[in-house]
């Protein structure tokens, strides 16, 4: 259901898209359009990983989705690097929790959310993405010594397994 909505709808309404200063208006820059594509992303995967989107019109959902963003994003601090390879990360942290509060009735309170429950909803995308993002974008450097090292790894224990091959295949012999 998340693949028919578009982008442009989700991002529709954006109450800080112009932001007044000295008397002109400048445009929000890329970081902060992809931090809201980032919370918007999250936001939709947290509501379809529960469930009410199946029960939930589409402009009812969008409309949602929205609410829950801008107050999302109106309370991140400034100066989160958004990373979108953290948006799996941070919905499984989201849904957890939601789930540990609500149990078995998650998809009930979320299908028809009060204004306590989105603001628990709100605190707990907003913990979590202070958490995942506030460390930062990922080292290129250290993702390619991980894999170095994996890699290192594979090619010892597959060399020790051609070596105790030729050893057993000799000592047969």
């Amino acid at each position: 259901m998340i693949e028919e909505m578009a982008v442009d709808e989700l991002m529709a309404h954006r109450p800080d898209e112009q932001v007044v200063t000295s008397g002109e208006h400048s445009a929000p820059t890329e970081a902060d359009v992809q931090l809201r594509v980032l919370v918007s992303m999250v936001t939709a995967d947290v509501l379809e990983k529960c469930g009410p989107l199946m029960s939930c019109s589409s402009r009812r959902t969008i409309s949602l989705i929205q609410r829950l963003t801008n107050e999302t994003l109106a309370g991140l601090p400034d100066g989160l690097v958004p990373n979108m390879r953290k948006c799996k990360e941070v919905r499984k942290a989201v849904v957890k929790r939601l789930q540990q509060r609500y149990g078995l009735w998650l998809t009930f309170v979320l299908s028809a959310p009060h204004r306590t429950e989105e603001a628990f909803i709100v605190e707990c995308l907003q913990t979590e993405l202070n958490t995942h993002l506030a460390e930062g974008p990922s080292s290129s450097r250290q993702e390619i010594l991980g894999y170095v090292c994996s890699f290192s790894a594979l090619l010892l224990l597959g060399l020790g397994c051609v070596i105790t091959f030729i050893v057993f295949n000799i000592l047969v012999l």
